[in-house]
């Protein structure tokens, strides 16, 4: 079995079924970010602490891999991050489109899968934001 052809499928699956990982941040959640009112969930527990990040996301960086079909990319784009959005869920990366497009943000999504991040040149983003989704991965020192 090919486990990213499996996994994609069934995040299509449940995105489909607007499954909570899937369901998109609101345009308040973006207008508020916008204000610097922003977090973004790590895991379903809390959000990711501030103090995780830099105190001004503007020009950096980020790989959004595996992050929850527009829950996080956007949000770390309206605080100044350039965010590519890597997934292996066609639909997940739509949804990430369809709010990129509804607040006109600039995100890059990628469809792969995370096993293979030949696509991306080492040391091409200052910090990549993984939301619990290497348990996925087979081997995942190379990830």
């Amino acid at each position: 079995m090919d486990i990213q052809q499996y996994n994609g499928s069934a995040w299509d699956k449940l995105s489909s079924q607007k499954d909570k990982w899937t369901i998109t941040v609101d345009a308040d959640t973006i207008a508020r970010a916008r204000q610097g009112d922003w977090s973004v969930q790590l895991t379903s527990v809390k959000p990711t602490p501030s103090e995780w990040f830099p105190g001004d996301l503007r020009g950096l960086k980020i790989l959004c891999l595996a992050s929850r079909g527009a829950q996080q990319g956007p949000i770390l784009a309206v605080a100044g991050a350039e965010v590519t959005v890597f997934d292996c869920s066609q639909e997940q990366l739509a949804r990430d489109k369809l709010v990129a497009e509804r607040d006109n943000l600039d995100l890059t999504l990628v469809q792969g899968d995370m096993k293979d991040l030949s696509c991306v040149a080492d040391g091409s983003f200052d910090l990549i934001f993984n939301p619990c989704s290497n348990v996925f991965v087979e081997t995942v020192l190379p990830v």
